[in-house]
């Protein structure tokens, strides 16, 4: 197996292993408040920091992961035509020194006073993260295939090497601003931690958008057997555009204590995310067009994309209208987190080899989206429509590990190498299921 094909099998069980405890501690702190006496915690320090290293968890070990160094590292190099990517132990490095960030931060959970640990945590995650869009930036201009051209190359990667650009400069900001933090609020430490998370979710948010739709656009393009063709350019051009000025509004704030002269209304959060909701827009028309002008075919991993939209499209400015523009942050980590299990679906055979249940995944996605729904109160059902939210996301849980066993104990049928019919003309298309049995039978 090749180092990249490693590197990401070790971040999807890195995102997994994140999500289920960030998801279960998420569990445990919401039912706090509908069953104090099976779920209780003592004070509230403790349940502040539950809260606060949930939130770290989520965004900085589960999605980032999942979405660029795991199928990044899968699919990134293929799709360009090249074999791997430019600086292989330079990948296995920012794995490690994401797996280190992630137990400093699991660890927290059981620790009140966490400001030095949450600290290391994102060290760790900013130098890994750093070193890993390096290694996308340099492989894309470098190791790209002789005969393949810029144009040609799918949206997915081009996601993929823009939000790189940008997780550069993020992962770089954040890593001068925790220097400052150390060593200017070292008595505030937990204060200091906190008030940088929430300053940088938005810069997050656009990082963790544009692969996400690099994966819409390829399940789109692929199961609807549709392509974009002469808008491609226009559409890379106006997400690089967007993009920037998004990350050049944010990187002036950050280092600015006066933002805008403005009322309460109209503050730096509601014109970040205003600009946010229209290149989300912009994004979502070429991908609804792909699926309005082409087949069809309501399969798994499309329900999980057109339900990643609709949290996009709609949940989430109706959030932000009814319960303020600070509220929208869980919204946008729902829709990241349903286009991860689109891929997830949509590769499966391709990653491991297994092809799962179409019945099982159907049941997945709906369950979930039932709770997605009630725990972010879409559909208000009285005071207990957050309980509920929470019995069907953890419900949601124990489906999915059942899709996961019986892909592996029942489903025997080895996929083949293109198991999406004629609109499967990308390069992964043409190696077999699994991807890492390549080298194996041209020996």
């Amino acid at each position: 197996m090749k180092i990249n094909y490693k590197v990401g099998m070790s971040a999807i069980i890195l995102a997994i292993l994140a999500g289920l405890s960030g998801g279960i501690t998420a569990l445990y702190y919401q039912l706090n408040e509908f069953l104090p006496l099976l779920f209780q915690i003592h004070d509230q320090t403790a349940a502040i920091n539950i809260f606060q290293t949930h939130a770290r968890m989520m965004v900085f070990f589960v999605l980032q992961p999942a979405l660029m160094v795991a199928f990044g590292s899968w699919f990134f190099p293929v799709l360009i035509g090249s074999r791997n990517f430019a600086f292989p132990l330079i990948n296995i490095l920012s794995i490690i020194l994401l797996w280190t960030g992630f137990f400093f931060n699991f660890f927290s959970f059981f620790n009140s006073e966490t400001g030095l640990m949450s600290l290391i945590s994102l060290v760790f995650w900013s130098i890994g993260s750093v070193l890993f869009s390096i290694n996308v930036l340099v492989t894309f201009i470098n190791n790209r295939g002789q005969d393949i051209k810029y144009y040609s190359i799918p949206l997915f990667a081009w996601m993929h090497v823009i939000s790189a650009s940008f997780l550069l400069g993020v992962g770089s900001i954040l890593l001068g601003i925790l220097t400052r933090d150390y060593f200017n609020y070292n008595m505030q430490l937990d204060w200091a931690i906190s008030q940088t998370v929430k300053n940088f979710v938005f810069p997050m948010v656009v990082v963790l958008i544009l692969p996400s739709f690099g994966i819409l656009f390829h399940i789109f393009q692929t199961i609807s057997e549709n392509r974009i063709k002469s808008d491609k350019i226009l559409l890379i051009g106006i997400t690089t555009a967007f993009s920037l000025l998004l990350f050049l509004f944010w990187n002036k704030s950050i280092f600015t204590e006066v933002y805008f002269q403005t009322d309460s209304f109209v503050n730096i959060e509601t014109i970040f995310a205003v600009g946010l909701y229209g290149l989300i827009c912009v994004l979502s028309i070429f991908a609804l067009n792909l699926f309005k002008t082409g087949l069809k075919n309501v399969s798994t991993p499309m329900l999980w994309s057109l339900g990643c939209l609709f949290l996009l499209l709609f949940a989430w400015p109706y959030k932000g209208l009814i319960q303020g523009i600070d509220q929208i942050h869980s919204t946008l980590t729902y829709a990241i987190i349903l286009s991860i299990f689109a891929g997830f679906y949509f590769w499966m055979g391709k990653i491991f080899g297994k092809q799962y249940s179409e019945s099982l995944g159907i049941s997945h996605f709906v369950i979930t989206m039932i709770g997605i729904v009630l725990t972010l109160k879409i559909i208000p059902l009285g005071r207990n429509t957050v309980f509920w939210g929470d019995i069907f996301m953890g419900l949601s849980i124990f489906v999915f590990q059942g899709v996961i066993i019986n892909a592996i104990f029942y489903n025997v049928v080895k996929p083949v190498a293109n198991y999406w019919g004629k609109g499967a003309i990308t390069n992964e298309w043409k190696l077999p299921s699994p991807m890492f049995t390549a080298n194996k039978q041209n020996r």
